[in-house]
């Protein structure tokens, strides 16, 4: 990047390349957030692939007597699905990862409190940045993703294995419907995929078990 800042001409023909044809990886809710105060809004305007790691928390959104941490965790979550079309007007793919604080058994009334407080913000945002945003996959820790996927499965919902392009693993995921989306010709809607970081423990476990 230093030949960039050492020649002005390079920078002006090429920075919006830069921006155009990466995925730019963000793990801070800040800088999500506040983008358009922190970068030029032709810079925002040319990203067109994101990898979202949002460092959040997300508590089963079981009643309205959550504490008031958590209730702070979930308006910021909403706060950003409703900024992303606005803040990155071209982005055409979408990885978002999230957490959560619930790591074993989920009940049937939390399902549904994720479904409505986790899923339908990514729905809205889905039919808002239609037909440009043509990519976008949901990673959730893998005890809430196996109840998702079991829920979906039961409903006839698409599944499939994906496999790392190194081989070193694989990960479930499935498919999530969203009707009423403008402008397209093609069924809408996005995977929901296990999170990377609970492969790669699991992959970890399994080669202690084998001795490796």
């Amino acid at each position: 990047m230093g030949w960039l800042l050492a020649c002005r001409r390079a920078y002006t023909e090429t920075i919006n390349l830069i921006y155009r044809t990466n995925t730019i990886h963000l793990s801070s809710v800040f800088i999500v957030h506040f983008a358009p105060r922190l970068l030029l809004s032709d810079r925002l305007s040319q990203i067109t692939s994101l990898e979202i790691v949002l460092p959040l928390q997300l508590a089963a959104p079981l009643n309205q007597n959550l504490p008031d941490r958590a209730k702070i965790q979930w308006s910021t979550y909403k706060s950003i699905t409703l900024s992303l079309s606005s803040n990155f007007p071209s982005l055409q793919k979408l990885n978002l990862s999230v957490s959560t604080n619930c790591r074993f058994h989920f009940s049937n009334p939390s399902l549904d409190g994720y479904e409505e407080h986790l899923l339908e913000p990514l729905d809205a945002l889905l039919r808002r940045s239609s037909p440009a945003l043509r990519e976008l996959t949901l990673a959730v820790p893998q005890p809430l993703h196996e109840a998702l996927m079991s829920r979906a499965v039961n409903a006839g919902t698409t599944v499939s294995e994906q496999i790392h392009v190194n081989r070193e693993y694989s990960w479930w995921r499935f498919w999530r419907t969203v009707d009423n989306i403008d402008g397209l010709d093609r069924q809408g809607g996005y995977w929901i995929r296990q999170g990377t970081e609970d492969i790669l423990v699991q992959k970890m476990l399994e080669k202690r078990r084998n001795g490796e």
